[in-house]
């Protein structure tokens, strides 16, 4: 209910940055948003090892108060206009749904992102939910802390996201998702490959998803946020409602797979949507 912030924060610096510099400033806000995803795999399993499940809330609760104190300090007093609205557009609560879905379904170049988004969501949470069983059972038989503690793979997508979001400002972000889906589909046929078995292999096969699952969202933000300057909150939130629908597909479909058919199965359904998102750039 209040996901709104971080597309208010996005919108906010993109009205704020230099153009030459408006990407890797973008980029630097949503991998803050994007580290609480690594986060939130570490820390339930450290505090499930050393504590009992209240502690997750109350950590959860002390960090919404670190946040809105800090929001609180430091975000300017004043916003543009265009931020939350376009020109000439209705303000009312209506109005913005109305637009909202109106972009959804006119904008050849959101929907094809959103089609990429879902797809490669669907493949990052498929993945990092099936892993817990992967490593929790034999021949690995990690704890939950070690299983939270391999969460921290997810730290070197972050970091590759923000080394990637300077880049993109020289770099066509088209070319930046296309390299990303096929690093991802490199991901994926690593894990067909190896089945599971070898945990080096595990670790460079997530590597790989991690880079690839962040750099492309700072690509296709810079893709879609380049539609219209004025609808750009809007615009974003289409894409982050992409990225949740893919993850909730991800999420619930993953580990039925995993358990019906095994972890190899998994990986070819995997890449089956690595192939999506190449099909859907294409078309």
């Amino acid at each position: 209910m209040f996901s709104i912030t971080p597309l208010l924060l996005l919108s906010l610096t993109a009205e704020r940055a230099e153009a030459r510099s408006k990407v890797a400033a973008t980029s630097c806000v949503l991998a803050g948003g994007l580290i609480g995803v690594p986060l939130a795999r570490v820390l339930p399993g450290v505090a499930a090892q050393y504590s009992d499940f209240r502690s997750i809330y109350w950590v959860s609760v002390s960090g919404q108060y670190a946040v809105l104190s800090l929001l609180y300090f430091t975000l300017p007093e004043d916003a543009a206009p265009t931020m939350l609205y376009e020109k000439g557009a209705a303000t009312t609560y209506a109005g913005t749904i109305r637009a909202t879905i109106n972009h959804a379904l006119t904008e050849p170049l959101l929907i094809q992102s959103s089609l990429v988004t879902i797809a490669s969501s669907a493949t990052f949470g498929s993945s990092w939910v099936t892993a817990t069983f992967l490593l929790s059972d034999s021949p690995h038989s990690f704890s939950t802390h070690q299983t939270g503690l391999f969460g921290l793979i997810g730290l070197a997508g972050v970091a590759s996201s923000l080394l990637i979001g300077h880049s993109v400002d020289k770099i066509l972000p088209p070319m930046v998702t296309v390299m990303s889906a096929v690093l991802m589909t490199l991901s994926q046929t690593i894990q067909l490959s190896f089945g599971g078995d070898s945990i080096l292999a595990i670790i460079i096969a997530f590597l790989c998803l991690e880079v690839a699952w962040h750099v492309q969202q700072i690509s296709l933000s810079a893709t879609v946020s380049g539609i219209s300057a004025e609808s750009r909150t809007r615009l974003n939130t289409i894409l982050m409602i992409s990225i949740c629908l893919g993850q909730a597909m991800g999420t619930s479909i993953g580990p039925k797979i995993f358990l019906a058919y095994g972890y190899r199965f998994a990986a070819v359904v995997h890449l089956a949507r690595a192939a999506w998102q190449l099909l859907a750039f294409i078309l």
